[in-house]
């Protein structure tokens, strides 16, 4: 792995998370790190994402990916860089430390497709950087990397998923990590042409081991969907999803909930009541149901989920009708009286 290290004064931690993100998705180069004393405008401190040695791409950062972790005073970012086969990219994942230093490391060149194959980025409890990439229906052991050491990139540990697991052809992954440092990862695998589930692991922090947790969504003739999780200060995991009828593509709807309780290893719906696994389209808890359009029409594109005091906050985008071209809302799914209440964004 190649790296390559600059210096920059450092300030303002929390503005920095946040303004990164906004650069990789405007493609912008400068990222303020004072924050203002109350009063004052004072001359900001900068540096710019070039200062990395990469010029960056278009499509830094997607919609179900997560770009952006953070330990301590340890921030990495993921950047993607354009080579001179149009077919294909490079993917990066650049660390600044607490003096302001940055390292890159290179994952290596991946097919031109950053809509599915961006990083994910995630930190456990002990510091170390977990990160999948090359995730469109590549083998789970093959898009996976953990730094060697705390606070730094280093060179990667190889995944070590259990065996029976090792070939799950993995897309859209989706890490969250528990308040006792433990990672989970949620993943969509390919068991067919026309049938993908939804496939949960955990990494235990203190035997540096990964486990699958369950196989929790899965219906023959049906692609589950970009899975969104968190975890709220119980350690239950928070899990959102899609499901599309046959192969993957663009029409997707019954967005779908569950909840993981991992002291008894069991799945929830928002009213408690717990899932016989798997989880299908008939036996989802639906935040956003399919209602009256058909399977082939267009409804949910996208979705994350957050917790509000524990309790989820599901963000989502659906067609205004059901043609693939048609305008989009963002709306909101929230827990209201035990059911779900959808509201208008934009």
């Amino acid at each position: 792995m190649s790296t390559t290290s600059r210096h920059r004064a450092h300030a303002g931690r929390s503005t920095a998370i946040i303004v990164a993100i906004a650069l990789a998705t405007t493609g912008a180069t400068s990222l303020v790190t004072d924050e203002p004393a109350a009063g004052t405008v004072p001359a900001p401190s900068t540096f710019t994402l070039d200062d990395t040695g990469l010029n960056g791409h278009p499509q830094d950062v997607g919609g179900w990916s997560t770009a952006l972790a953070a330990h301590g005073d340890d921030i990495y970012f993921s950047r993607m860089q354009a080579t001179s086969n149009p077919a294909q990219i490079r993917q990066f994942v650049v660390h600044q430390d607490a003096q302001g230093t940055l390292n890159s490391v290179d994952l290596g060149i991946i097919e031109n497709n950053p809509g599915h194959a961006l990083p994910t980025l995630q930190t456990d409890g002990r510091g170390h950087l977990h990160v999948t990439y090359r995730v469109h229906s590549d083998p789970i052991d093959d898009g996976y990397v953990r730094a060697i050491e705390p606070g730094g990139l280093g060179a990667g540990v190889a995944a070590n998923f259990p065996a029976e697991y090792a070939d799950v052809l993995s897309t859209y992954a989706s890490m969250a990590t528990a308040p006792n440092g433990d990672v989970y990862l949620a993943v969509r695998n390919r068991l067919g042409q026309t049938h993908h589930s939804g496939e949960l692991f955990r990494f235990a922090v203190g035997a540096e081991e990964w486990a699958h947790v369950a196989r929790f969504a899965s219906q023959a003739g049906y692609t589950f969907y970009i899975p969104s999780i968190a975890i709220d200060d119980a350690g239950h995991v928070h899990i959102a999803w899609m499901w599309r009828l046959g192969s993957p593509g663009n029409e997707r709807h019954v967005g779908s909930y569950a909840e993981y309780r991992p002291e008894s290893d069991t799945f929830h719906r928002s009213n408690g009541a717990t899932y016989s696994l798997p989880i299908t389209t008939t036996t989802a808890d639906a935040y956003k149901p399919r209602g009256s359009r058909s399977w082939t029409s267009a409804g949910l594109s996208s979705q994350k989920i957050a917790l509000d005091d524990g309790s989820p906050v599901i963000a989502f985008q659906y067609h205004q009708n059901g043609g693939l071209s048609s305008p989009r809302d963002s709306r909101v799914a929230t827990l209201a009286g035990g059911s779900w209440q959808e509201s208008l964004v934009v």
